[in-house]
């Protein structure tokens, strides 16, 4: 009888581990048919999509289990957590317009990635700010314009916004308001979007964003940048802030020796004058300092020195 019931035992327990895991849902697979059927793919890089294949299996496509009520008996339904459509070469990019808001559907989506591609001038979707899940949005480069949509703002768990090259993508009146949405945001790169009509308030809405480490704004068509701050200082947790090749005509503001946990400040090319302060030594974590493109005047601080871990520096053209 106890051998039985060990073996039965044996058995069921051997049943559970055997249990396969459930493949993409077909909401989720119909969702993702729906986006490629929107889109030019002259490359074919989605031959794979296929309805007789698991879309868990598609090129690009992330799949996890989602937590079941037992995962001893059942390892649960697989959802779509990324969807990494970048694209490093042009002859393959994927061209058109993003008309269906069928991804949405991907309830549990974290990752998305377009970068790269070329949605021909087209506007950035509204849908996107819907995804509640999302953590990660990387647009670079994919060739969108027109004005950035305020629902961006509604990513409250988004540790990464790329919209480098979404070229004049603010148009005038329209605020940035919208990202101090993004608590949680930790990299931001808005290089190439023209900021021209935000010049005035740009900084204020950055500093709303406590656990930035990444700043990256060139050649932004920014023309002011306020010498203090008013208000508290949040971005103590720079790492990395470039902001290089606007048009501020001022001195370095003093703010920026508060940033002491900054590892690369890139700086050139903002039409900058005056000398460069002796406080810039407070910025002890420092390897990378480049000042070039301005016009700064004066001798370079003896402060300097003290930045023991710099492994770069570049004062060129002033």
């Amino acid at each position: 009888m106890l051998c039985g019931l060990m073996s039965l035992a044996f058995s069921f327990k051997e049943a559970a581990v055997a249990t396969p895991t459930r493949g993409c849902s077909e909401v989720e697979q119909d969702a993702l048919l729906a986006f490629k059927a929107n889109v030019k793919d002259p490359s074919n890089r989605l031959a794979s999509w296929s309805p007789r294949i698991d879309c868990c299996k598609w090129s690009g496509v992330v799949c996890r289990s989602s937590k079941a009520s037992n995962a001893t008996l059942f390892q649960g339904q697989l959802h779509v957590v990324e969807l990494n459509l970048e694209n490093p070469n042009v002859h393959t990019a994927l061209r058109g317009e993003i008309l269906s808001p069928s991804l949405l559907n991907l309830t549990r989506l974290e990752r998305l990635d377009l970068s790269g591609n070329d949605f021909e001038g087209t506007p950035i979707p509204h849908f996107i700010g819907s995804f509640q899940k999302l953590k990660y949005l990387e647009l670079y480069g994919s060739n969108f314009s027109g004005v950035i949509p305020s629902q961006l703002g509604n990513l409250s768990s988004l540790y990464h916004l790329g919209l480098q090259s979404t070229m004049d993508a603010i148009p005038i009146g329209s605020p940035l308001d919208w990202l101090s949405g993004l608590s949680s945001l930790r990299f931001l790169d808005l290089t190439f979007v023209n900021l021209s009509t935000v010049s005035q308030s740009w900084l204020s809405v950055v500093n709303m964003l406590p656990s930035l480490r990444e700043l990256y704004l060139f050649d932004c068509n920014l023309n002011h940048i306020p010498s203090s701050f008013s208000s508290h200082l949040n971005l103590t947790s720079l790492l990395i802030l470039e902001i290089r090749y606007n048009d501020f005509n001022s001195t370095i503001p003093n703010w920026l020796c508060n940033l002491t946990k900054l590892s690369t400040l890139y700086f050139d090319g903002n039409s900058l004058f005056g000398p460069i302060p002796i406080e810039i030594a407070t910025l002890s974590r420092l390897r990378e300092l480049y000042l070039g493109g301005n016009n700064l005047t004066g001798s370079i601080p003896t402060s300097i020195g003290n930045l023991t871990s710099l492994i770069s520096l570049n004062l060129f053209r002033n």
